[in-house]
């Protein structure tokens, strides 16, 4: 698989604790104590995740940074719950370390870099073509009536929004 460089990236584990059907709520998606899904790359810990209230045995860590250009091992252990101690148990490494590639950047032939919200207007068209936009969480819309084209091609655009703000 391939990313790239300084993108933000998301990993993602699916993990079956076999004794959480003790843990409230009595059904799935349970949440037990101690219970948690540790992330790693190149055997660095980078995250925790505990149980979800609203996804059963889905775990995820997110790097809004991305990671740095070169080869990299994932690898992940998963603590299940202990009923006898009611705390996490002993942990267990994750069956398959994954190899991921991440690549430099793309060269464009130009950076724009958002200060502010852009909102689009009138007939005045909007051509992205071979940049690097750099959206700083600001948002791109369009006015009432916007009649203009939209033009983005052979770009990279990055930075509208967030993981869990549209951009």
């Amino acid at each position: 698989m391939h990313f790239t460089a300084g993108v933000p990236l998301r990993i993602l584990a699916d993990a079956l604790d076999a004794n959480a059907w003790v843990c409230p709520p009595g059904h799935p998606p349970h949440v037990c104590p101690g219970s948690e899904e540790r992330f790693y790359v190149d055997g660095q810990l980078v995250g925790t995740a505990p149980p979800s209230v609203n996804d059963f045995n889905l775990w995820e860590v997110r790097l809004p940074n991305g990671l740095a250009q070169g080869d990299h091992v994932l690898t992940v252990t998963f603590v299940p719950h202990n009923p006898s101690t009611g705390r996490g148990g002993t942990p267990i490494n994750g069956l398959v370390p994954v190899t991921i590639h991440v690549d430099a950047p793309a060269v464009h032939g130009g950076t724009i870099a958002l200060t502010q919200n852009l909102v689009l207007s009138g007939s005045t068209d909007l051509d992205w073509t071979d940049k690097t936009v750099i959206g700083n969480g600001f948002k791109v819309t369009s006015a009432a009536g916007y009649s203009g084209r939209i033009v983005i091609r052979n770009s990279m655009i990055r930075g509208l929004g967030s993981f869990s703000a549209p951009g």
